[in-house]
C-alpha cells in the first residue's frame, strides 16, 4: 500500500498508484523517494484512498523529473538538493461531502531551475468545511517557469473555508501563466521574489485575468511581486476582491521597468486595498487601477519612478456608487508623467481622496483630474490637487481639474514648475452647487472654496477658467497666478462670495507676471465684502469684453462688487501698458450699504481705455489712473 525506496544512486520509476498507508511505516509519506542521484518518473503518480491524506515526498541530490503527480489532499513535497525540478502537473485535491478535509500542500525546493505543469490544490466539500493548500516554489539559483497555479476551495454553507497562500521564490526569474488564490472565506496571498532576473505573469488567453485573488464572504488575498535586478510585466489583469476588504497590490523593482498591460482592481465593500508600484531605475506603465470600496473607505494609489518615467491609464479610487471615503493617487516620477484619468472624487458625500503629481525633470500631463464631492448628504470635503516639476518641466491638463464640494469646503488646487508652461482647462474648487454661484442657496454650514494657486518661475500660463466661489453663505477662495519670465493668458478667475442672507465674502485674486498679462474675466464680488484683485505686468495688461454674463453673476470684466454691508477690496492693475478695449470694465461699486473699494491703474507707458460705461453702474469710492 506504501512504497518507500532509498538508493545511493538514481532512480526511475513507472506507473504508480497508491490505494492506502502501510500501518507499520506511518507516519512516513505514502510515497517516499530518497536518492543520492536523480529521480526520473515515466508515468503518472496517483494516491486514491478516499479517506487518508496520503502524502508524496521525492528527496533527490540531483535532478527530479516527474510527471503528473495526483493526490487525495496528500502534501507533494519535491527537493533537488543541487539539480534541477522538472514536472509536468500536480495536482492535490479533495471532493466530494466527505469529512473536513483540506487540499494538501505543494512544495518544491531546487538549487537549479523549476518548471511545472499545472499546479491545482483544492478543497470541494459540497457543505463541510475545506481549505486549499499553499503552494510553495524555491529556486536558490536558478529561474521558475510555471503554467497555471490555482489554490482555492468550495463551502457552500459556512462560507468559512480558506484558499492557501502562493508563494515562488527564484534567484533568476519567473515566469507564470494564471495564478487563482479564491474562497469563500479568506483568498490567499500570492508573492513572487527574485533576486536577479524578470518576472512575467500572463494569461491562458490574452484580455483576460493573469492573478486572481478572491473571496466571497470575507477579505480578498494580498498581491506582492518584487525584483531586485529586472522587469516586472503583467500582460492580463490582476484582480483581488473580497465582502470585507480587496487586498493590496505591491509591486517594486529595484533595477528595471514595471508594465502592466492588463488592469489592476482591488475592491471590497468596507475597504479597498492599496495600489503600490515602485521602480528604483526603471520606467512605470500601467494600465487602468480601480480601489474601491461601497462603505469605509477606498485604498490609495501610490506609482514612484524614482529615476525613470510613469506613464498610465485611467485611475480611480472610487465608483460611482460608492458611499466610501475615497483613496488618495500619489505618483512620482523623475523624468515626467503621463495619466489618463484620475478619479477620487465622492458621490455621496464623503471625502475626496488628494491628488498629488511630482516630477524633477520631466513634464506632466494629464487628461482630467477629478477630486470633488457630490450628495445630497454628508459632509465631505473636496480632495486636495498637486501638481509640481521642482526642477524643470512643462504641465498640461487636457480638460478639466475639479476638487470642489457640494457638502464643505472645495479642496486646494496648486500647480508649479520651476521652469516650464503651465497649460490648463477649467480649474474648480468651488463650495456649493455647480451653476449655482452666488445665488440665495439655503445650503447648511459657512465653508469657503479652495485656493487656487498656478505659479512659474520661468515660463507662460494658459488657463480658461479658475473658479473658487463659494454659493449660499460661503466664502470664495483665493486665486494666485505667477508668471515669472513669461506670460499670463487667462479666461476668468471667480472667487466671489455667496449672496445668501447672511452671504459670504470674495475673495482675493493676484496675478503676476514679468510679461503681458490678458484676461476676460475677474469676479471676487460678495455680500459681505469683496476680495482684493492685484494685476501686476512687466508688458501689457489686456482685457477685453466677455460679451455674455458668465451664470448670471457679474456685469463686468473686472469686478469686486459688494452687494451687503461689507467693505469692497480695492483694485491694482500696474503694467507697462493697460489696454482696455471694446468695453472692457473695470468695476469696485457698491450695490448696498458697504464701501466700495479703490480702483488705481498705473502704467509706465500709456493706459488706453475704449469702450462705454454701462447703465446703472455705480462708480467705486475712487479711481486713480
Amino acid at each position: 500500500l506504501s512504497l518507500q525506496v532509498n538508493a545511493g544512486g538514481n532512480i526511475t520509476y513507472g506507473a504508480v498508484t497508491i490505494t492506502g498507508a502501510d500501518p507499520a511505516i506511518a507516519p512516513t509519506p505514502a510515497f517516499l523517494l530518497n536518492s543520492g542521484g536523480t529521480i526520473t518518473g515515466t508515468g503518472n503518480v496517483r494516491t486514491t484512498d478516499p479517506n487518508g491524506n496520503l502524502l508524496v515526498n521525492f528527496q533527490s541530490q540531483g535532478n527530479v523529473t516527474t510527471q503528473q503527480i495526483t493526490t487525495r489532499g496528500g502534501d507533494i513535497t519535491i527537493t533537488s538538493q543541487t539539480g534541477s525540478i522538472q514536472t509536468d502537473g500536480l495536482q492535490t485535491s479533495v471532493q466530494g461531502n466527505q469529512n473536513p478535509r483540506n487540499g494538501g500542500d505543494v512544495q518544491l525546493n531546487a538549487r537549479g531551475d523549476i518548471a511545472t505543469g499545472v499546479i491545482d490544490t483544492f478543497s470541494d466539500q459540497r457543505g463541510n468545511l475545506g481549505n486549499g493548500g499553499n503552494v510553495s516554489i524555491t529556486s536558490e539559483t536558478g529561474s521558475v517557469t510555471t503554467n497555471q497555479i490555482f489554490t482555492y476551495a468550495e463551502d457552500r454553507n459556512t462560507r468559512n473555508s480558506q484558499a492557501g497562500n502562493i508563494s515562488i521564490s527564484a534567484q533568476n526569474g519567473i515566469s507564470s501563466r494564471f495564478i487563482l488564490a479564491k474562497a469563500p472565506g479568506q483568498a490567499g496571498n500570492v508573492q513572487l521574489t527574485t533576486a536577479n532576473g524578470n518576472i512575467r505573469v500572463e494569461p491562458v488567453n490574452s484580455g483576460i485575468a493573469s492573478i486572481v485573488t478572491r473571496s466571497i464572504a470575507q477579505g480578498g488575498g494580498n498581491v506582492s511581486i518584487s525584483t531586485a535586478n529586472g522587469n516586472v510585466t503583467i500582460t492580463g489583469s490582476t484582480t483581488t476582491t473580497g465582502n470585507t476588504q480587496g487586498g493590496n497590490v505591491s509591486i517594486s523593482t529595484a533595477n528595471g521597468n514595471v508594465t502592466l498591460t492588463g488592469g489592476t482592481t482591488t475592491t471590497g465593500n468596507t475597504q479597498g486595498g492599496n495600489v503600490t508600484i515602485t521602480s528604483e531605475q526603471g520606467d512605470i506603465w500601467v494600465a487602468p487601477i480601480e480601489t474601491a470600496a461601497n462603505t469605509g473607505s477606498s485604498g490609495d494609489v501610490q506609482l514612484d519612478a524614482k529615476q525613470g518615467q510613469v506613464t498610465t491609464a485611467t485611475i480611480a479610487t472610487t465608483d460611482n456608487n460608492s458611499r466610501a471615503i475615497a483613496g488618495d493617487v500619489t505618483i512620482h516620477a523623475q523624468t515626467g508623467i503621463r495619466t489618463g484619468t484620475i478619479d477620487t472624487f465622492s458621490r455621496q458625500g464623503r471625502d475626496a481622496g488628494n491628488i498629488q503629481l511630482t516630477t524633477e525633470r520631466g513634464d506632466i500631463r494629464a487628461a482630467q483630474l477629478f477630486s470633488y464631492v457630490q450628495g445630497n448628504s454628508g459632509t465631505g470635503k473636496g480632495g486636495n490637487i498637486t501638481l509640481k516639476a521642482t526642477e524643470r518641466g512643462n504641465i498640461q491638463v487636457n480638460t478639466q481639474i475639479l476638487a470642489h464640494s457640494t457638502r464643505n469646503a472645495g479642496g486646494t488646487v496648486d500647480i508649479k514648475t520651476r521652469q516650464g508652461n503651465i497649460t490648463l482647462e477649467t480649474v474648480t474648487s468651488f463650495y456649493g452647487i455647480p451653476g449655482a454661484g452666488n445665488s440665495n442657496i439655503p445650503l447648511s454650514g459657512n465653508f469657503p472654496g479652495g485656493n487656487i494657486s498656478l505659479e512659474t518661475s520661468n515660463g507662460n500660463i494658459v488657463a480658461k477658467d479658475l473658479v473658487a466661489y463659494a454659493s449660499g453663505i460661503g466664502s470664495g477662495g483665493e486665486v494666485s497666478v505667477s508668471a515669472q519670465g513669461g506670460s499670463i493668458n487667462l479666461h476668468g478667475a471667480f472667487t466671489f462670495g455667496g449672496r445668501g442672507t447672511q452671504g459670504g465674502r470674495g475673495s482675493s485674486v493676484n496675478l503676476n507676471a514679468s510679461g503681458d498679462i490678458t484676461v476676460n474675466a475677474i469676479n471676487a464680488t460678495g455680500r459681505n465684502g469683496s476680495g482684493n484683485i492685484t494685476i501686476t505686468s512687466g508688458g501689457t495688461f489686456l482685457a477685453n469684453l466677455l460679451r455674455r454674463d458668465v451664470r448670471g453673476l457679474y456685469s463686468s470684466v473686472i469686478a469686486n462688487d459688494t452687494f451687503g454691508a461689507g467693505t469692497g477690496g480695492n483694485i491694482q492693475i500696474a503694467a507697462r501698458s493697460i489696454v482696455l478695449t471694446e468695453g472692457a470694465q473695470v468695476s469696485s461699486s457698491t450695490h448696498s450699504s458697504g464701501k466700495g473699494g479703490d480702483v488705481i491703474l498705473n502704467a509706465s507707458e500709456k493706459i488706453e481705455i475704449r469702450g462705454f460705461i454701462p447703465k446703472g453702474a455705480r462708480p467705486g469710492t475712487e479711481a486713480l489712473i
